[in-house]
């Protein structure tokens, strides 16, 4: 008889769910929830780094339209409160010192229960953080704004700095600028930053936002040129091949330069809120495993597994079989019983050759 025998691995930047669909059926997924083996977390969620230390602004530069950066110690426009960022002032940013390319970044926001409808604020991406140092003219340089503005649909849509980009390629509901993706029946657009009509990117999709005195979640997932935003867990926009022009005063296609870095912000603009949560978790640009994430034993069913840990260091002591399936020819082996080929941790049934044994489906 051939039995199909699935190892009872679970890497650790696997889910279970995909673990299944490499496997192509749900009997590992099955048996290791049975074995009573704690599975790791996934790359997803592991390798968050605050981007506030909860005490102070330190390691953070202070933007204000049309005067560049100034002392962040000296403004008054953000506050620590508990712990959160209360911001109440004009037009301003916190802008992280460093630029980031491949990442996801999130911030909780929430608005005065009495701000009306009206209010506005954003987080940034792409932010240029060494024109800002001298940017006295326009709002703001170089970046792409992620809006909260609450008197519309415009709640997670991308907003190019005017005059400066980046241009971004979407698709979009057919005779509007509002993103649809593609296999909706959305069609290629490219918004125009020089243009103040047509700078913006809005969406076609459900806002899906709190009213205020709710705490919203917003989230990037920028990879380099590219970047997907959701809002509560739900897709907003999407936008790619971002792009400045090579020359300020040339818009000629082929000449403009992609960008695929720069400074995270958020924004006070004249109401009342609050931020929390402001994270970031960043990528390899190749593999988009969080370059934070724990790294250790992976292999749920080796020796010296560590349950938070994301990416395999090599440390597993044992013997273990990495294979998703494979075929065994077996004599004799009990209907509904498959042998593991691995040295079970910590004791455990084991047939009369020392091998663990562990009952799974036995399939022809």
């Amino acid at each position: 008889m051939v039995v199909l025998v699935r190892t009872l691995i679970v890497p650790g930047l696997l889910s279970l769910s995909a673990f299944a669909a490499v496997s192509g059926s749900t009997l590992a997924v099955d048996a290791v929830l049975a074995s009573g083996v704690a599975v790791g977390p996934t790359a997803a969620d592991s390798g968050w780094v605050s981007l506030y230390n909860g005490k102070d602004f330190s390691g953070l530069n202070y933007f204000l339209s049309a005067k560049g950066f100034s002392d962040v110690k000296a403004q008054t426009n953000f506050k620590t409160d508990s712990g959160f960022i209360h911001a109440d002032g004009p037009y301003s940013l916190l802008v992280t010192a460093k630029e980031y390319s491949s990442y996801r970044a999130r911030v909780d926001y929430r608005f005065a229960p009495d701000v009306g409808d009206k209010a506005n604020a954003g987080m940034m991406i792409l932010f240029d953080t060494e024109a800002a140092k001298t940017h006295t003219v326009g709002l703001r340089p170089r970046s792409i704004e992620i809006n909260f503005r609450r008197d519309g649909n415009f709640p997670g849509t991308l907003w190019a700095a005017q005059g400066y980009g980046p241009y971004i390629t979407t698709t979009v509901k057919a005779g509007s600028q509002d993103f649809l993706p593609r296999p909706q029946g959305g069609v290629g657009w490219i918004c125009e930053p020089w243009d103040p009509e047509r700078r913006v990117v809005h969406s076609s999709l459900p806002v899906g936002e709190n009213p205020p005195g709710q705490w919203n979640r917003l989230q990037a997932e920028v990879y380099g040129d590219s970047a997907a935003i959701r809002l509560n867990g739900n897709l907003r926009t999407s936008g790619w091949h971002f792009q400045v022009r090579g020359s300020p005063d040339d818009s000629t296609p082929a000449k403009r330069v992609a960008v695929a870095a720069g400074g995270l912000a958020i924004q006070a603009e004249g109401f009342e809120l609050w931020y929390r949560a402001w994270e970031i978790q960043e990528l390899d640009p190749v593999t988009r495993i969080p370059l934070h994430a724990r790294r250790g034993c992976t292999d749920p069913l080796r020796a010296g597994y560590d349950a938070r840990a994301v990416v395999e260091d090599g440390s597993c002591a044992g013997i273990g079989v990495r294979e998703v399936t494979r075929k065994v020819r077996q004599r004799g082996a009990p209907s509904g019983t498959a042998r593991a080929v691995y040295a079970a941790p910590g004791g455990g049934a084991r047939d009369a050759g020392g091998r663990a044994v562990m009952p799974v489906a036995a399939s022809e």
